[in-house]
């Protein structure tokens, strides 16, 4: 039992205590996140993923350092690059041209074989997944929004996102459509 001797002595033990249950929760958040991955990849591999004569392709839509990323969307730089490298080491990894070749030809699909895409051609797609996939030689296919770049808009969960970053709001309450009430701190 802690004693409390005045108001400011009683405010550093709540900031004390606020930063250590911050500090608990994102160390569980950073542990469960990086236990979820290495589980997700192992499954991908001996469970669920490629047999004989299939062909799985991965779809990515951005690859950055951002930590904000409410929809989910992102892959960290340094993951993706993790990622490559286990694709690179297990897997065949072709191009979606190879792959539509292959099924139109009607010939074996090459064992354990994966094409790599991105939808939405968002900019980090070059800037930081490009370098990445040049260094492991790696093909892969951007997906444009050609509509979107020519008209100089946003797509609609990007216009989602900035809105969730200006809110002054602490949290964003969905049950009127039977969904959760996020937190956003």
């Amino acid at each position: 039992l802690l004693l409390v001797k005045d108001a400011k002595q009683e405010s550093c033990l709540k900031d004390k205590i606020a930063f250590v249950k911050w500090f608990i929760y994102k160390i569980l958040k950073d542990s469960l996140s990086i236990l979820l991955y290495y589980i997700t990849l192992y499954f991908m591999k001996e469970k669920l993923w490629i047999k004989k004569n299939q062909l799985l392709i991965l779809t990515y839509h951005r690859v950055n350092d951002e930590q904000f990323d409410p929809l989910g969307m992102n892959v960290n730089t340094e993951d993706f690059e993790r990622q490559i490298r286990y694709f690179k080491k297990r897997f065949n990894i072709i191009s979606l041209q190879d792959a539509i070749n292959i099924l139109k030809n009607g010939s074996e699909i090459p064992s354990a074989s994966i094409v790599i895409t991105f939808d939405d051609g968002y900019e980090d797609n070059f800037s930081n997944a490009f370098p990445i996939l040049n260094t492991y030689n790696i093909p892969a296919t951007i997906f444009l929004s050609a509509g979107i770049i020519e008209e100089r808009k946003n797509l609609w969960f990007d216009l989602i996102i900035e809105a969730i970053k200006r809110t002054k709001k602490k949290e964003i309450d969905l049950n009127k459509f039977h969904l959760p009430c996020y937190r956003l701190d």
